[in-house]
């Protein structure tokens, strides 16, 4: 009796199927696509194993002939505006033939010299003379405090982490005396385009004591 079999082809073109597909490469940036000169970004490259034990990476930035960089985790450090483009990734398998598609592209901006760049904050107090100020960030923490002789704290050359929860106290006295802390106030800084804002949102006053909105500080960016 005999019985005829299907090709080989035929029987294992599942597994060819399987072990063919090719996986896409996933690009992302942290910690955000838009950074200021200078601050450390990170891009990352994730695929799929897809029976393959090690991928070989690859970065490429739109216009350029030869990668950027060969490793799964791209970080420029320091960022300049040179740095702006379309940023796409792809693996080849290590000592094999097989390579994933590539990315979709991601956009890195990093906007161009500042022409200004501050943000005051201004600590109000009824009685202020012969009081210093101290101010926080992100915590109440008094190890951490910047310290000012007047209620008005500058920063200049704002970076995106410069955003967050701030504080303030006075005291006077040795040893010191402290008022209560303020409410929080939290400082939001965005990039739009060629320009951007220092938003400062006011709390209530805790003991007669508060941060205010008396200035907005804008910068604008080079376009």
């Amino acid at each position: 009796y005999w019985k005829s079999t299907p090709p080989l082809k035929q029987l294992f073109s599942g597994f060819d199927d399987l072990s063919t597909a090719r996986p896409k490469a996933v690009a992302s940036i942290k910690p955000d696509p838009q950074v200021f000169e200078g601050e450390t970004v990170t891009l990352r490259c994730n695929i799929q194993r897809r029976g393959v034990s090690m991928w070989r990476y690859s970065w490429n930035e739109e216009g350029s002939l030869s990668p950027v960089s060969r490793e799964q985790v791209y970080t420029i450090s320091g960022a300049e505006e040179s740095h702006t483009g379309n940023y796409t990734c792809r693996g080849t398998e290590a000592g094999g033939s097989r390579y994933s598609h590539t990315s979709d592209a991601v956009r890195l901006t990093v906007p161009g010299e500042c022409v200004q760049l501050f943000m005051t904050l201004y600590c109000k107090l009824e009685q202020s003379a012969g009081w210093r100020f101290y101010w926080s960030k992100h915590t109440q923490n008094p190890e951490n405090e910047t310290n000012t002789a007047t209620r008005s704290y500058t920063i200049s050359a704002v970076k995106l982490s410069d955003g967050g929860q701030y504080w303030c106290r006075a005291g006077r006295g040795n040893p010191v005396y402290y008022t209560h802390y303020s409410d929080a106030l939290w400082v939001n800084i965005t990039g739009k385009g060629v320009s951007a804002i220092v938003i400062l949102y006011t709390a209530e006053h805790i003991n007669n004591m508060q941060i205010t909105e008396v200035a907005q500080g804008w910068f604008w960016l080079k376009g």
